[in-house]
Formats: structure tokens, C-alpha cells, sequence
């Protein structure tokens, strides 16, 4: 069972929904990120992104998570390999987190 925060210790700053509820997810021993982002790629990256690559996996290691990115066309990996820290920044904003740390296109 999840425990109740203490209100008398809270952070200095508010957290987003997001945030406090992929924390709640994982204290409960589950992963809300892996999901949320399949479903709501083109929402979060734009729907011009979206097209040049899906979702492939998200890992995580003691560095923090990275997602890799299947590319729909070879062309596409240049291109988008120049946009990668908007990438992130996109999905990033999207958790209210700095949740992915890197991003690696497969081809």
C-alpha cells in the first residue's frame, strides 16, 4: 500500500499531475510513461513527426531512461538527428519531468 504523503514535508515547488501520478503509478509497482507514450505520440511530437518514426521501447538505467525510436524511412535519420534535443523537449514538457534522457532512431 501506497504511503500517505506528509504535508508538513512537501517540496518547495508544486509538481505537475503528470508527475505525481506516474509517482503514484510506480509506487504501486507499475509504469503509466510506457503506455501514455505510445498512445499520445502525434499529440505530443506533432503530427509531422509522428509519421517519420514510432515508438519502439523505453529502458531504463542508472543514467535515466532512453527511448528508442523505430524510423520510418532511412532519410529521415539525418534530419531528425538534428532535431533530437526538440524531441526531447517535446516529450519531455509533455511529463511535466525530465523522464527520457535520451533518444536512439533504429532504422
Amino acid at each position: 500500500m501506497a504511503k500517505k504523503p506528509d504535508f508538513d514535508q512537501r517540496k518547495s515547488r508544486p509538481m505537475t499531475l503528470a508527475s505525481r501520478l506516474n509517482h503514484v503509478v510506480r509506487e504501486l509497482g507499475g509504469n503509466i510513461g510506457d503506455f501514455d507514450l505510445k498512445n499520445h505520440w502525434e499529440t505530443i511530437v506533432g503530427p509531422d513527426l509522428a509519421l517519420q518514426m514510432v515508438v519502439d521501447k523505453l529502458s531504463s538505467n542508472k543514467d535515466g531512461r532512453t527511448l528508442t525510436l523505430k524510423l520510418t524511412t532511412p532519410a529521415s535519420a539525418m534530419v531528425l538527428s538534428f532535431r533530437q534535443r526538440e524531441l526531447l523537449e517535446k516529450i519531455n514538457n509533455y511529463y511535466g519531468s525530465e523522464t527520457i534522457k535520451k533518444i536512439v532512431f533504429k532504422q
